[in-house]
């Protein structure tokens, strides 16, 4: 007979391990089930791949069209720098004055200046004495030296001048009598060399040192005196002036050339000179009505010695005048600003026209001959030792080159003041020369042999450059009087430009050199010598 089975740990222990598997399979089929069921109710999404790229796309073009950031860089060397500078006080100044005035005030302006104007420039040369103590020479004379210059003079308008300083400053409240008129400190000058093929707009302004031509005052035993009347000199300021000082000119007096057109000179010192003419004087002798009266203008002048021979310059000048405003307090002035300034500079003045130097070596035209187209002509030489000039005839012929090399003779001549002939060629027709007569014959320049000169005597070479190319007149005029036709040269310089010497042109200078014989001055040369190995 048949019992109730026990259950007991360890039938229940088998039964697991012989339906576990079952169990398994069937909880994961359970389990995939309601996955599948719970998939097919979920919603779909909303975009599609294609919408997935387009937003993709249009993302990438943003942040390519997006500008990168700016970078903001330090410069801690700028905020080192700034750290070090002294703290100004004006940021911290009071800008309303403690006790203001009951009325209105009105504060100082900054007047308007101006050029000078109608700049004009000469060229000349001389002697001028020295000061070397006990120094004479066999006549007991004071030795000299040459010096060539350009002299630039000009007008400063003293008159619009001060009515602009009246204009800016005499009607403030802040008025100093002082202070407020036109005080001319200094100027500034500038040279430009004008070449023959150089643009006027490339003319290449150098400025020139204004103080070193003052020192030059220093090596002189004294100065030349002055031909302006005192009214038209603006006052000096700090050694310097407006109007440079006269040279020791010993070979002759300084006349008009050394001052403007517009100004006056001394009538006493024009009419001191011997050779003053009754016409120079009348000239000046309108300008003394006016003597009590405010002039409208002032001279200004100024003298180049550092210039070359043969070379053109132009020039020009600005103005410095002290600023009236300079040093106010900031209260009193329109512009704060111009109390920081020293000085008021007004703009270049208009260039002066071109300004040529002569030569050392010049020729002067004398009498010719009409067969074979000889002439005779008289060089001169300026000596820049002594400032003496040398000076010797020559016959010459058609085709020869003008250099000779002379011999000075001796250290006696006259003072002779000869007058300056500037080269021109006015009335110049060269034709062709007639057959057989145009050939022109050249040879190169020898050198001289060296030799021993006696005392007293030197070498001079009157090296022109110049190229005789035709030679005309001399022939006889109709008449008893047996007069002959007046020679003129027709000449090429080194730069290839033709110049034309008259000997009626010439002629006063032509004959001051053949009188300058006798007392010391100038020095005295042999005469009427041949061609010297130049030319045929």
């Amino acid at each position: 007979m048949k019992t109730r089975a026990q259950f007991s740990l360890h039938s229940l222990a088998r039964l697991a391990i012989l339906h576990c598997e079952k169990g398994l399979v069937l909880a994961a089929i359970l389990f995939l089930l309601a996955s599948a069921i719970l998939a097919s109710r979920r919603e779909t999404l909303p975009w599609t791949p294609e919408d997935l790229s387009r937003m993709a796309g249009a993302a990438l073009k943003h942040v390519l069209a997006t500008p990168p950031p700016e970078i903001q860089i330090v410069r801690y060397s700028e905020i080192v720098e700034e750290s070090r500078r002294p703290v100004s006080g004006t940021s911290y100044a009071f800008r309303t004055p403690f006790d203001p005035p009951l009325w209105r005030t009105q504060k100082r302006l900054v007047p308007d200046v101006f050029p000078i104007w109608q700049l004009t420039a000469s060229a000349g040369r001389g002697a001028f004495a020295t000061s070397i103590p006990g120094a004479r020479d066999e006549y007991g004379a004071s030795p000299t030296r040459g010096e060539r210059w350009v002299c630039v003079t000009g007008l400063i308008e003293q008159e619009r001048q001060t009515e602009a300083f009246r204009e800016a400053l005499w009607q403030t409240s802040y008025h100093d009598i002082q202070r407020d008129r036109p005080d001319y400190a200094y100027f500034r000058v500038e040279r430009a060399e004008v070449g023959p093929r150089r643009p006027e707009a490339e003319l290449p302004w150098v400025r020139q040192n204004v103080r070193q031509m003052f020192l030059r005052q220093q090596s002189w035993p004294r100065d030349g005196g002055e031909l302006v009347d005192r009214r038209y000199l603006p006052p000096e300021r700090g050694g310097i002036s407006l109007v440079f000082p006269l040279g020791p000119l010993a070979d002759r007096e300084w006349g008009p050339e050394v001052c403007h057109p517009r100004i006056p000179l001394q009538l006493a010192a024009l009419s001191a000179r011997p050779n003053a003419s009754r016409r120079a004087t009348a000239d000046y002798s309108s300008h003394g009505q006016d003597a009590l009266e405010e002039p409208e203008c002032l001279l200004f002048r100024y003298f180049d010695y550092d210039i070359e021979p043969g070379k053109a310059y132009r020039y020009r000048v600005r103005l410095l005048l002290a600023n009236p405003n300079y040093g106010f307090a900031a209260h009193c002035l329109e512009d704060e600003s111009s109390a920081k300034t020293r000085y008021l500079e007004t703009r270049w003045s208009e260039a002066t026209a071109v300004v040529h130097v002569p030569q050392d070596t010049g020729v002067l035209a004398g009498p010719a001959k009409t067969w074979g187209a000889r002439a005779t002509v008289m060089m001169t030489r300026f000596l820049k030792s002594t400032g003496q000039v040398a000076f010797e005839e020559f016959r010459v012929r058609r085709g020869q080159l003008l250099d000779f090399a002379g011999r000075v003779l001796g250290a006696r001549a006259a003072r002779v003041q000869v007058a300056q002939v500037p080269f021109t060629t006015q009335g110049m027709s060269p034709q062709r020369s007639p057959a057989g007569r145009g050939e022109h014959s050249f040879k190169q320049p020898t050198t001289a042999p060296s030799r021993e000169l006696p005392a007293g005597t030197q070498d001079v070479a009157y090296s022109s450059g110049m190229l005789l190319l035709d030679v005309r007149g001399g022939g006889r005029l109709p008449g008893p009087d047996r007069f002959t036709e007046p020679a003129s040269l027709l000449l090429m310089d080194r730069l290839g430009n033709l110049v034309v010497r008259n000997e009626l042109v010439d002629l006063p200078a032509y004959r001051s050199y053949q009188r300058a014989e006798g007392p010391p001055g100038n020095t005295y040369v042999e005469r009427k010598s041949a061609p010297r190995g130049r030319g045929t």
